[in-house]
């Protein structure tokens, strides 16, 4: 989830609640893929002007969608095959955590 933030520039919920069939195909075949979040997903998407959100993929960012496929049939991102609600909770700190990344 961390590569894919820093990959894409997506914020927190709208990482949390990225799903499958937000995903669309593109006849680039450098690009694969991107997504399109819903407007009530993204930032400020409550308001009257909002806009549905474009994330195109670099090569990073589409490898971890890649190897996320098939753990979920709706979320791409869970955690023991649950949605999450934000990336800062228990389970997250943990992996950062056995991994290395205290901060």
């Amino acid at each position: 989830m961390a590569l894919f933030a820093v990959n894409t520039g997506c914020r927190d919920q709208e990482i949390c609640q990225l799903r499958w069939f937000w995903q669309i195909n593109v006849s680039s075949p450098e690009m694969g893929f991107v997504f399109i979040i819903p407007k009530k997903y993204v930032k400020n998407g409550y308001l009257k002007d909002a806009d549905d959100k474009l994330v195109i993929l670099n090569p990073i960012a589409r490898t971890v969608i890649d190897r996320q496929r098939g753990k979920h049939p709706e979320f791409v991102f869970t955690y023991r095959g649950r949605p999450l609600h934000h990336m800062l909770n228990n389970g997250w700190r943990a992996a950062r955590k056995k991994v290395g990344l205290e901060r």
